[in-house]
Protein backbone atom coordinates (compact mmCIF):
# COMPACT_ATOMS: atom_id res chain seq x y z
CA UNK A 1 0.00 0.00 0.00
CA UNK A 2 1.29 3.45 -0.89
CA UNK A 3 1.06 6.00 1.92
CA UNK A 4 -0.31 9.33 0.75
CA UNK A 5 1.76 11.26 3.34
CA UNK A 6 5.28 10.11 2.49
CA UNK A 7 4.90 8.33 -0.89
CA UNK A 8 6.49 5.12 0.51
CA UNK A 9 5.06 1.64 0.19
CA UNK A 10 4.01 -0.09 3.41
CA UNK A 11 2.81 -3.61 4.18
CA UNK A 12 -0.18 -4.21 6.44
CA UNK A 13 -1.04 -7.58 7.96
CA UNK A 14 -2.66 -9.27 10.93
CA UNK A 15 -0.34 -10.15 13.81
CA UNK A 16 -1.99 -11.80 16.82
CA UNK A 17 -5.41 -10.67 15.57
CA UNK A 18 -4.42 -7.00 15.22
CA UNK A 19 -4.08 -5.01 12.01
CA UNK A 20 -0.51 -3.70 11.99
CA UNK A 21 1.95 -1.93 9.70
CA UNK A 22 4.93 -4.24 9.18
CA UNK A 23 8.16 -2.66 10.42
CA UNK A 24 10.67 -5.53 10.54
CA UNK A 25 11.13 -9.22 9.67
CA UNK A 26 13.81 -11.34 11.35
CA UNK A 27 14.66 -14.81 9.99
CA UNK A 28 16.87 -17.05 12.14
CA UNK A 29 18.87 -19.56 10.08
CA UNK A 30 20.87 -22.40 11.63
CA UNK A 31 22.97 -24.12 8.98
CA UNK A 32 21.71 -25.73 5.83
CA UNK A 33 22.84 -24.66 2.38
CA UNK A 34 22.53 -21.50 0.32
CA UNK A 35 19.57 -22.92 -1.64
CA UNK A 36 17.97 -24.72 1.32
CA UNK A 37 18.74 -22.96 4.61
CA UNK A 38 17.54 -24.42 7.91
CA UNK A 39 15.09 -21.75 9.13
CA UNK A 40 14.49 -22.23 12.87
CA UNK A 41 12.02 -19.35 13.32
CA UNK A 42 10.71 -16.12 11.82
CA UNK A 43 9.74 -13.03 13.82
CA UNK A 44 7.38 -10.39 12.46
CA UNK A 45 7.34 -6.93 14.06
CA UNK A 46 4.74 -4.28 13.45
CA UNK A 47 2.96 -1.24 14.81
CA UNK A 48 -0.78 -1.36 15.53
CA UNK A 49 -2.41 1.18 13.22
CA UNK A 50 -4.92 2.42 15.82
CA UNK A 51 -2.94 2.32 19.11
CA UNK A 52 0.66 2.61 17.78
CA UNK A 53 1.52 -0.32 20.08
CA UNK A 54 4.48 -2.48 19.01
CA UNK A 55 3.31 -6.01 18.19
CA UNK A 56 5.38 -9.11 17.37
CA UNK A 57 4.76 -12.71 16.41
CA UNK A 58 7.17 -15.64 16.32
CA UNK A 59 6.56 -18.34 13.70
CA UNK A 60 8.26 -21.74 13.81
CA UNK A 61 8.08 -23.47 10.42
Amino acid sequence: MNSENNKNYQAYLNINGQLVRLTKIFINIDGGTFWKPNVTYIELFGQNITTNEVVKEKIKP
